[in-house]
C-alpha cells in the first residue's frame, strides 16, 4: 500500500504539459504527512501484534497482551496514549485506577476535577481554572508529551 501511495504522489508531483502550459497538481502536504504517519502507525501495530503473539479470536484479545502497546506508544513518543491505556487496563482489571493529573486534564478536555472552579450566576454557569494551578496547566499545554 505504501509503495502504491508513493507512486501516486510521484505521479501527482510530475509536471505535465496541458494546453500549452506546464501544470503540477496541488498536493496537500499536511494531509500527506498525516497519511504516512497513520500508515507507519498501522505497520508498527501490525508488527507489534505479531511480536507479542496476540491471537484475535471469537473471545477477543487477552487483556494482559494489550499492555504491550504501552511500549509501542512510547516508541511513537505518545506518552499521553500510554497513560490512557494504563488507566483503562487498570479499570478493566478492577484495580485502583491509575491517576495522573496531566492525563486527566487531556482526557477530560481540560475540565478535570481539582483544576476548575464552577461559578453559577443567575441561570448560567461559568468555569475557570483554579489560579494556583494555572502555571502547571500552561506547562502541560506547552509540553504535552513531557
Amino acid at each position: 500500500m505504501l509503495k502504491d501511495i508513493i507512486k501516486i504522489v510521484k505521479k501527482c508531483l510530475s509536471p505535465v504539459v496541458y494546453e500549452g502550459r506546464i501544470k503540477v497538481e496541488y498536493v496537500d502536504y499536511k494531509s500527506l504527512v498525516n497519511l504516512f504517519i497513520s500508515l507507519f502507525t498501522y505497520i508498527l501495530i501490525s508488527r507489534m501484534l505479531k511480536e507479542l503473539h496476540i491471537p484475535v479470536d471469537e473471545r477477543g484479545v487477552e487483556i494482559d497482551k494489550l499492555s504491550g502497546f504501552i511500549e509501542l506508544y512510547e516508541k511513537l513518543d505518545m506518552p499521553t496514549n500510554s497513560l490512557f491505556l494504563k488507566n483503562e487496563l487498570y479499570k478493566i482489571a478492577g484495580k485502583t485506577i491509575y491517576s495522573d493529573p496531566k492525563r486527566n486534564f487531556f482526557a477530560h478536555a481540560g475540565l478535570s476535577e481539582g483544576l476548575i472552579q464552577i461559578q453559577p450566576h443567575e441561570d448560567k454557569y461559568y468555569v475557570k481554572y483554579i489560579p494556583e494551578r494555572k502555571s502547571e496547566i500552561r506547562s502541560w499545554l506547552k509540553y504535552p508529551t513531557i
